[in-house]
């Protein structure tokens, strides 16, 4: 089946599609994928793409060069002497729109593969996902603490839903780094492994459930609940 995307639009964003499972992999190797003003304006726009799309099944998100994402790049968004304010206006648009409402609204499942770190603002994709798999060398954390301030917004709300309380308590306000393994106790992972089968298990499940929904006689598909 042919990609209903241009997959050589995006500088940050390495797409590949395949039998109705879009592979979105964040691509900012000098960065860890810390996803920063041109990485949030290009999520913006390729979730739109995919929101319409009846090719796309099912998306599928993980980072390249061994890390998940080390969140948002603070720096890159307010430091006003490298950019102009209107544009950085409409990245911090960009950044509450589609974690706060573009992923939890999108109507095919996510399934999220987590190597390396994935820490603060890369929660709100976890928490929008239907299944998380991540490597048993996966490192977790909110730093947010360590820098005089607690995670506040779409973070706090992510944290909140997606693990459990004691755990989102622990997490924020000791900034301290937990194993997958202690992220799947605290829900914020289904299903931990190790690391030379973390993307090919959750390619596997993309591709399963992709096809599932392919073979139901109507066009509309949910995300299962969790």
């Amino acid at each position: 089946m042919a990609s209903p995307f241009a997959l050589n639009e995006f500088k940050q964003l390495s797409l590949n599609f395949d039998n109705g499972v879009l592979s979105l992999a964040l691509n900012r190797p000098e960065k860890k994928n810390a996803i920063g003003v041109d990485m949030t304006l290009e999520i913006e726009q390729l979730l739109n793409q995919v929101a319409v799309s009846s090719a796309v099944k099912v998306l599928l998100i993980r980072g390249m060069h061994g890390n998940f994402s080390t969140g948002m790049d603070m720096k890159d968004f307010f430091d006003h002497s490298d950019r102009d304010p209107a544009e950085l206006a409409r990245a911090r648009h960009a950044t509450n729109h589609w974690r706060s409402r573009q992923l939890r609204l999108l109507s095919q499942p996510i399934i999220c593969a987590v190597e390396g770190y994935c820490l603060g603002g890369a929660f709100p994709i976890l928490e929008c996902a239907t299944w998380v798999v991540a490597s048993d060398t996966a490192t977790f954390g909110l730093p947010e603490i360590n820098f005089g301030f607690v995670p506040g917004g779409p973070i706090a709300k992510s944290v909140g839903l997606a693990m459990t309380r004691r755990g989102a308590s622990y997490a924020s306000l000791s900034g301290r780094n937990f194993s997958a393994h202690q992220a799947k106790k605290w829900g914020l992972v289904s299903h931990v492994c190790t690391p030379d089968k973390c993307l090919a298990i959750a390619e596997e499940a993309a591709h399963a459930v992709a096809q599932h929904l392919s073979e139901q006689p109507t066009t509309d598909h949910q995300k299962p609940s969790t």
